[in-house]
């Protein structure tokens, strides 16, 4: 069977949630299926500025299509764009947008100063209309989200034939809305659904009539693509996430990251990518109050890329990118994994905390994160600082509760989140739209 996997960023420098999610797959099932990615250039999420060299390249064993990004996203401006979308659909789903004509699209849509390559070109409509239906500004909003390559699409409709199965990852980017509809018989999608305001947007209704197949990351997931798209009722799907694959021993490292920081006493962990739309600065406002109340002995170490400022104090430490081998020992050492993201589809992070022995105190704001804790029992649930602080000391006084979750979660993850369960679906999955595609043929 020949499958294409589509997904927006691809590479072993690329540590996004979905796209390592991709490539963990892919580099599994590579000796069982004739595997190849269709994939961008881009490496930097925020901008999709081209880094990687177009063309073919192999990763690991596996054929790589990559394809340049027609434009960078200007930030500044999606950002400004995004919030008056979001605002019009709080007043009114249906309503005609006024637009000032020339004069306003010049204003949200003059170059971004931090765009390299500038803005995409506005159809001339949008331009010259006094009314512009919402419908096309949605439109406007999926291909500033990005990345859009118009190679990329071109590719996938002359060579879908070549294909038996196609597998697009995360649904809101322009690789899977723009590409799946072009081979719709023959795909699944890994949507990677989160509540957050575009789930909000028309474009979608349609979009998600179309797969063939659906792979949830967790029930909340499913729950919510039923919640907001009725039409993925009728569709085939199951509930797959990924696999956890943890070493079982200790790599006795006593420094960590780039600049091989040491790290004294006990702390508390968070892993991945250091940002404000992950709850990062809530942690840290969090993190020092509890400290200042209490002994101050406790330190809270980030590993991860930075993207948003951190405090300058003794106990917030950051150790920046860390490799496999030092990620799991940073976990196995914790006392705690803190996980303060309101968005998650499933959390990587948790499951390999839970995988090593290390409970987690989580955002119960978030439903994938309290799911996963009410069915695994690995770690407590946090709603506010207040809760924070009531759960975090409960954790570091009772070394036997920290022991309980333990183990409760390790069972959790041993249970669902084997490698060979994740596959068997994702086999079954594209057998079955594979025959279903033959059948109709």
């Amino acid at each position: 069977m020949k499958v294409a996997f589509v997904v927006a960023r691809y590479g072993t420098e690329v540590n996004g949630g979905a796209e390592l999610h991709c490539r963990m797959v892919a580099e599994r099932l590579k000796h069982e299926w004739d595997i190849e990615i269709i994939t961008t250039c881009a490496m930097d999420y925020i901008h999709w500025g081209n880094h990687f060299k177009k063309g073919i390249c192999y990763v690991n064993g596996i054929k790589t299509h990559r394809f340049e990004v027609d434009y960078e996203r200007p930030i500044n401006t999606f950002n400004s764009f995004y919030n008056m979308l979001i605002s019009l659909h709080l007043l009114d789903k249906n309503l005609d947008v006024p637009l000032d004509s020339t004069e306003h699209l010049d204003k949200l849509f003059t170059r971004d100063k931090n765009s390299s390559r500038g803005n995409p070109i506005l159809p001339h409509e949008l331009a010259t209309k006094a009314l512009t239906p919402i419908e096309d500004l949605e439109d406007l909003w999926l291909k500033l989200q990005g990345p859009f390559s118009s190679q990329l699409l071109e590719y996938i409709e002359n060579n879908n034939k070549d294909y038996d199965v196609f597998i697009f990852f995360s649904a809101t980017y322009c690789t899977s809305y723009y590409g799946l509809p072009i081979v719709a018989d023959r795909s699944m999608i890994i949507p990677t659904l989160h509540r957050e305001a575009c789930m909000a947007f028309g474009l979608y209704q349609d979009f998600f009539r179309l797969p063939r197949h659906i792979l949830y990351n967790t029930v909340e997931e499913m729950k919510l693509a039923n919640q907001i798209f009725p039409s993925t009722k009728k569709i085939a799907h199951d509930i797959v996430g990924v696999g956890v694959e943890t070493k079982g021993h200790h790599y006795n490292k006593d420094s960590f990251g780039p600049d091989k920081v040491k790290l004294e006493g006990p702390y508390i962990l968070y892993l991945g990518r250091i940002e404000q739309s992950k709850g990062c600065l809530d942690l840290c406002h969090f993190f020092v109050n509890f400290n200042m109340k209490n002994s101050g002995n406790l330190t809270l170490v980030f590993a991860g890329k930075k993207i948003c400022g951190l405090p300058n104090r003794k106990d917030v430490v950051h150790v920046g990118f860390v490799s496999e081998e030092e990620k799991q020992q940073l976990i196995k050492d914790a006392l705690v994994v803190c996980i303060p993201s309101l968005f998650e589809s499933l959390s990587m992070v948790l499951l390999e905390a839970w995988s090593l022995g290390t409970p987690t105190l989580v955002n119960g704001n978030c439903e994938v994160l309290k799911g996963h804790i009410n069915r695994g029992n690995g770690g407590l649930c946090y709603d506010n600082e207040e809760s924070f602080h009531k759960y975090l000391r409960l954790l570091l006084e009772h070394p036997s509760l920290r022991a309980i979750l333990s183990q409760q979660g390790k069972r959790y993850v041993d249970k669902h989140y084997s490698w060979e369960t994740v596959l068997n679906k994702y086999r079954i999955g594209a057998k079955k739209v594979a025959e279903s595609n033959q059948a109709i043929s």
